[in-house]
């Protein structure tokens, strides 16, 4: 299975794993989310547990422990993992993108196409969870720590936003942090209706369906142009 998984792990892309035991620990980790993700994507977040783990991939409950305290700190591991993916996706979107009306329309199309890649990962990704999790940041601590995928997904938006008011291409009293706020929660929507009603929300009034890319494109340039500048108009 090609996962996004193995590189959400927090320790690993800044240290190499230098011993075989090491190695062999991260592979056990790295199957046991990919299980997780197959498991959520079957059966959803109430037929996630350590025993439903257990028996997908022939482990031990307690063995599955030893690497994960809760199905909370799983969950957890698979909303970083779809942010991991989300910046991965802006990144690509964006390129050297030097117009902020165009960044900013591409990183709330790549929110939607990212969501619309693994469905069931993107409901994980909002799926809220309780209790502790030792290894992987809640959605709380997602949007404090700035260097958690989630917060650099947010703040590509927000720099977006800010470029834009700079170069006058948006409105100058724009407040560039609820802004953004509102545009990801615009964005959530969209991909929330395009999952679950794809036929209702891509008819156009005479009956003819719309494609994604042009839904996408409608929907990402009516929210931008609901900030722009009124004295640089877009054509």
């Amino acid at each position: 299975m090609n996962s996004d998984i193995s590189t959400f792990a927090p320790d690993s892309q800044e240290r190499k794993l230098e011993t075989p035991a090491e190695r062999r620990r991260e592979k056990v980790r790295q199957t046991i989310l990919e299980a997780a993700e197959r498991v959520f994507a079957e059966e959803g977040y109430e037929g996630l547990s350590i025993r439903r783990l257990a028996d997908e991939i022939d482990y031990s409950p307690s063995a599955i422990y030893k690497y994960f305290a809760s199905k909370t700190e799983l969950v957890g591991c698979l909303k970083e993992a779809f942010f991991m993916r989300l910046v991965r996706n802006i990144e690509t979107a964006i390129g050297d993108e030097p117009s902020s009306w165009v960044f900013v329309k591409d990183c709330t199309k790549a929110y939607v196409r990212t969501a619309m890649e693994k469905p069931h990962h993107y409901v994980a990704a909002f799926t809220p969870t309780s209790g502790p999790v030792d290894d992987c940041a809640d959605e709380s601590e997602l949007m404090q720590d700035e260097n958690t995928p989630s917060a650099v997904a947010f703040r590509f938006l927000c720099d977006g936003l800010r470029d834009g008011v700079a170069q006058g291409v948006f409105r100058p009293d724009l407040d560039c942090h609820m802004a953004a706020i509102s545009i990801a929660m615009s964005m959530h929507g969209i991909a929330k209706a395009l999952i679950h009603q794809p036929a209702v929300f891509m008819t156009r009034a005479d009956g003819s369906q719309m494609t994604v890319e042009e839904v996408l494109e409608f929907s990402a340039d009516q929210l931008v142009r609901g900030i722009q500048n009124p004295a640089k108009m877009q054509a």
